[in-house]
């Protein structure tokens, strides 16, 4: 990419931030970062990051972690309204989900 916004002195994939407005003219510079470089770039409004695009499979993984964590929430409320409170078995699958979630997120 030649625009000033990626070759600001800057390491290679340490993510990047663009107004929303300068994004537009280049999302398709944007989008083929992500998809051959890796590269994750911010979106931003008034200076506030609103949106990211980033490479399809950290997107899976975004999603992975979600699930994981949805998961544990449930697993944690079915276990309140059988159990009445804590259950061995049930505090070891929500904590395994929520290691799980935080591994892959330590990943991204």
């Amino acid at each position: 990419m030649g625009n000033h916004v990626y070759t600001c002195g800057m390491t290679e994939h340490e993510p990047q931030e663009i107004g929303l407005r300068e994004a537009r003219a280049i999302l398709g510079d944007i989008a083929h970062a992500a998809a051959t470089d890796q590269q994750v770039t911010y979106l931003t409004s008034h200076g506030r990051r609103i949106a990211a695009v980033v490479p399809a499979h950290s997107g899976h993984v975004v999603t992975a972690v979600g699930e994981l964590r949805r998961l544990a929430d449930k697993f944690e409320g079915d276990e309140k309204q059988s159990y009445g409170g804590a259950n061995d078995a049930y505090n070891h699958v929500v904590f395994e989900l929520r290691e799980r979630a935080d591994t892959l997120e330590g990943d991204l």
